[in-house]
């Protein structure tokens, strides 16, 4: 075993307490199986992309930076554009019309933040391949 795969399967589990869960709700999270997530966590596997891809997808406040590195804070700042922003402009829709530059803007800052998570990505595989190498 190596001491960055324990680090980070130490890490991991930290991280599936603090979402208030089990490593079995995890992996159903994250669609990776019970036993792999167990290895993950004890150190046998190193964390895998499709785990990482699951937390950028579903918890985007987690920093993965800190699960891979250690470094920083387990969970980032809450996203500038929340995902029930457009559900509350339907909420509105009964009170008043949308403006089409009001779906506009919305759609503007996803996709600005889906390309803020591409870069993410884009870097996290970078780090994981060095993490990898060691």
């Amino acid at each position: 075993m190596e001491s960055t795969k324990i680090e980070q399967g130490a890490r991991l589990q930290q991280l599936i307490k603090a979402l208030k869960t089990n490593q079995t709700g995890f992996a159903d999270f994250v669609n990776v199986s019970q036993s792999n997530i167990n290895k993950m966590v004890r150190g046998v596997k190193g964390i895998s992309k499709t785990v990482i891809n699951g937390l950028l997808l579903g918890h985007k406040n987690v920093n993965v930076h800190w699960l891979l590195t250690g470094e920083g804070e387990m969970f980032l700042a809450a996203p500038a554009a929340p995902v029930d922003q457009v559900a509350k402009g339907e909420a509105a829709y009964g009170k008043g019309a949308l403006l089409l530059g009001d779906v506009e803007a919305v759609l503007e800052s996803h996709r600005r933040e889906i390309e803020e998570l591409r870069v993410r990505v884009a870097r996290l595989e970078t780090e994981m391949g060095k993490v990898r190498k060691k």
